[in-house]
């Protein structure tokens, strides 16, 4: 029996500390002394609504919350029993997910999980406190920890950043202890308390959820193995919802003898790009160059994220800029393949001149189709249908490069080959044309001579055409 329907059920929030001070929690013992938190705990009854049937209602900038069902998973029960296999296995599967069903996602850090499970011996338990994880200044800090290099980061910051969680049941569907979420349009900010997690070597914060009889509380009944909970957590982009509260709750129509929920939550920086409106030049090309495949590689993501936005939003406006962002960068990258990389397949390659040749052709087609895609309107019925029939070339000829011919090209290069490579390849990005024109040439040095003809009539109408703008 899986309990579903609306029901009327003790949450636990937080109440502000009696003498005014700063909330704060020892995560581990207190110092002698000192109490383990200075907060209140208070418990209301609310009614929390079940949203099977109605998941389409909802989203991540209107409640701070998703929902993705039928998710395919190369995971099994015992994955979720070692730690570097949950890494190895299950994070991959979670970063996909999010570049796919996140509008605007550019990149994906993911930093942590946590699996609990509803036994005494466990280490982490169900959490019965109504909260959200990180505060914005919390996630800020993470940008800066968990982005590699400093500069990267702090261009990062410059751009849209939000942090998700990807909620799922381990051991198949939720009869006990299910995840309440209250939607983002019902808090408000006097509803949210500041914690600061107090560590051993470092603190943090999350926000404590204070009651307020006007939450929207909300569960989503029976969740499967195949069903994904989007938690959003924090997000810089203003005038949508920021974060959404969630608290584990005992439904008192549990059964007897239910099922103990055992669960994985993992915890994701998802940035957006990071957009100026007039596309003249492309930016220079970054001192320290990664090898060629991964310029290539970083290429392909990006195509993938801008076809993914203009495929789920349903703002013209929104579909027309990324339909130019997306057309600016496959028109370069393809010509700056056709430049610069399939010549170093004829160079450095056994067979060589046939992979160049058979890419060379399914660029063709792909650019044919993008002429097309290029200068349609959104609102022709037959725009999302082309999209997507482009598409369909291009994740084939993505699919066969990354898997066949870019291993054999990093394989044939030094590391300062590629490197070099890798510069030429970005270089030639910002002369090349940011249209496409499928009846010019497809070799050096014609292909050359005509893209640096068209590049500067592409470049100037790209300032009277729509971009994004900042995520």
């Amino acid at each position: 029996y899986i309990p579903r329907g609306s029901v009327e059920a003790e949450l636990t929030f937080f109440s502000s500390p009696e003498d005014g001070s700063a909330p704060f929690h020892y995560v581990e013992d207190p110092p002698e002394g000192q109490p383990k938190h200075n907060y209140g705990i208070v418990q209301h009854k609310v009614q929390v609504d079940d949203i099977r049937g109605d998941e389409n209602e909802y989203n991540l900038d209107k409640d701070a919350f998703d929902t993705v069902r039928n998710v395919a998973s190369t995971t099994t029960y015992l994955t979720f029993n070692s730690d570097e296999e949950v890494q190895k296995l299950y994070y991959p599967e979670v970063e996909q997910l999010l570049l796919e069903k996140v509008s605007g996602a550019h990149r994906v850090i993911l930093f942590d999980h946590t699996i609990r499970r509803q036994d005494p011996e466990a280490k982490r338990q169900p959490v019965m406190r109504a909260h959200s994880d990180q505060t914005d200044r919390a996630a800020e800090t993470r940008v800066r920890l968990h982005v590699p290099n400093q500069k990267d980061a702090e261009e990062l910051l410059k751009g849209r950043y939000r942090i998700i969680n990807v909620w799922r049941p381990l051991n198949g569907a939720v009869q006990s202890f299910p995840l309440a979420i209250a939607s983002a349009v019902s808090v408000q900010d006097s509803d949210l308390m500041p914690v600061e997690h107090r560590y051993p070597n470092r603190n943090g914060e999350i926000i404590g959820v204070k009651y307020n009889p006007n939450l929207r509380w909300k569960y989503w009944s029976g969740m499967s193995n195949d069903e994904r909970l989007l938690l959003k957590c924090s997000d810089t982009k203003n005038g949508v919802g920021q974060r959404v509260p969630h608290t584990a709750f005992v439904d008192p129509r549990t059964p007897e003898g239910a099922k103990p929920r055992e669960s994985i939550e993992v915890r994701a920086l998802v940035f957006g790009q990071h957009f100026v409106q007039i596309r003249f030049f492309a930016a220079a090309a970054s001192e320290n160059m990664p090898r060629i495949t991964d310029a290539i590689k970083k290429d392909h993501r990006e195509l993938e994220a801008y076809y993914n936005t203009i495929v789920k939003s349903g703002d013209p406006d929104q579909q027309t800029r990324f339909q130019n962002q997306f057309t600016w960068e496959l028109a370069r990258h393809s010509i700056s393949e056709e430049l610069v990389v399939y010549p170093a397949f004829e160079r450095y390659l056994k067979g060589g001149s046939a992979i160049a040749e058979k890419d060379r052709h399914e660029h063709q087609i792909v650019k044919e189709k993008l002429k097309t895609f290029q200068n349609m309107k959104c609102t022709d019925p037959n725009f999302i249908p082309r999209l997507k029939s482009l598409m369909d070339d291009l994740s084939k000829h993505i699919l066969e490069e990354e898997r066949d011919d870019l291993p054999r090209l990093d394989n044939a290069l030094t590391s300062r080959e590629s490197e070099s490579l890798s510069n030429q390849f970005e270089r030639t990005k910002m002369f090349v044309p940011t249209r496409s024109h499928p009846m010019a040439p497809d070799k050096p040095p014609f292909e050359t001579a005509v893209g640096l003809m068209a590049a500067p009539i592409d470049r100037l109408a790209d300032i009277f055409r729509k971009f994004p703008e900042e995520l």
